[in-house]
């Protein structure tokens, strides 16, 4: 065949030309692939079939056709009455993953006259993952009640099929997650206005996959005085430490008795 010449469309040379069969699976089109070109040259390549493993199975079997599920799924080389025989084509397709986990997908070539009917080497092998998103649950508790300092916990929130690793949250009233908390699914906040606060939460699985939760708290800002003990428990005598820090006075707190 001279140089630059064009196999006759319909053969087995011109077929496997137009395979594009990247023989050491390294996504360019070189020296390499030569070898399994020429080890089916002389043989027709009508299509391909697509293999898939699902989670926790190492068996890859052909996908069927989901408009005539007894049938495989067979994706043609070129549509035949395209004006142009010699075209690579690119395909579509669409699976739809009834669980979640880690999907390997491979194309193989079909010779249909072929009683193996899979013939030549696959493709590199593709994933694809379905994960299922977190549930974020809030759960909220005043300091004193009626006061500005809160207690958020969102360590009831979970994740079906993996873990939360993020914890995010919405304080102002704009939707925008100001507050990262990293892996801490607790959040102590005091607000600086009184009235309906709209707290939002948002957790990220590590899988990339996201939920929300959104709770309101009544901020009354009404006189708070409190304290904290530390050891609340001991054997006399005891050096005890009192903090009125979360104590609250709309003007500001000017002295502890």
């Amino acid at each position: 065949m001279a140089d630059g010449e064009k196999p006759a469309a319909g053969s087995g040379a011109a077929n496997w030309r137009l395979a594009r069969i990247d023989g050491d699976y390294n996504g360019v089109i070189n020296a390499a692939d030569i070898t399994p070109i020429a080890q089916h040259w002389g043989e027709q390549l009508h299509g391909y079939y697509i293999c898939r493993a699902v989670p926790g199975s190492s068996d890859f079997l052909p996908l069927t056709d989901p408009d005539q599920p007894e049938e495989l799924l067979f994706v043609p080389r070129a549509a035949a009455d395209h004006i142009d025989p010699h075209r690579v084509v690119q395909y579509t397709y669409t699976d739809l993953l009834a669980d979640s986990g880690k999907y390997t997908y491979y194309v193989v070539p079909v010779c249909l006259a072929d009683a193996e009917q899979l013939t030549g080497p696959g493709s590199r092998t593709a994933q694809a993952l379905r994960n299922l998103a977190p549930l974020a649950m809030i759960m909220a508790t005043p300091t004193v009640p009626g006061g500005p300092l809160y207690t958020f916990d969102a360590s009831e929130s979970f994740d079906t099929d993996g873990s939360i690793v993020g914890y995010e949250w919405s304080l102002d009233h704009d939707a925008v997650f100001e507050v990262d908390a990293g892996n801490n699914p607790v959040l102590e906040y005091r607000f600086n206005e009184a009235g309906n606060q709209r707290v939002l939460l948002r957790v990220t699985d590590d899988a990339g996959g996201t939920g929300t939760d959104i709770v309101m708290v009544t901020v009354d800002f009404i006189n708070v005085a409190y304290f904290t003990c530390t050891p609340q428990t001991g054997r006399a005598p005891v050096n005890a430490t009192f903090d009125p820090s979360g104590s609250y006075f709309p003007t500001g707190v000017e002295f502890y008795r």
